[in-house]
């Protein structure tokens, strides 16, 4: 019996996905990584990255347009570059690729890759419950 106290990562908690537009290489790329906590259990930005790669866009069509024209993809208005701080809040309220759109791309990316990331934590070492609470 291993008496080894494993990490536990709780998917929907410690989990989460950025979607950002690679203007070098005029594609969208995506990071699933788990979230890190404080000494005091706060949440932190980054503890590492589970999977990182090139969004397919026969998944996620919707990017078929920035992709034939990247020239509509404004800067700024890749809304963690915005949140991060790279770059200045704008107002994006009018752009089709706004937050609410990668937001909602962000989340079907974590569902859809939840099977692939919860294995490869389990063969990292994790424990990987559901939700915390």
């Amino acid at each position: 019996m291993n008496d080894t106290i494993k990490p536990v990562v709780a998917f929907h908690d410690d989990i989460d996905t950025w979607i950002y537009f690679d203007q070098a290489f005029q594609v969208f790329r995506y990071e699933i990584f788990c979230i890190g906590y404080d000494a005091a259990g706060n949440p932190q930005t980054l503890e590492f990255v589970v999977e990182e790669g090139i969004l397919p866009p026969a998944s996620y069509p919707e990017i078929l347009p920035y992709l034939a024209d990247p020239g509509r993809i404004l800067p700024g208005l890749i809304h963690w570059q915005e949140t991060m701080g790279f770059l200045p809040q704008q107002n994006t309220d009018h752009h089709p690729l706004g937050h609410g759109k990668l937001t909602h791309m962000e989340q079907r990316l974590k569902q859809h890759s939840r099977r692939r990331i919860t294995e490869k934590l389990r063969l990292l070492g994790y424990d990987v419950i559901s939700a915390a609470s």
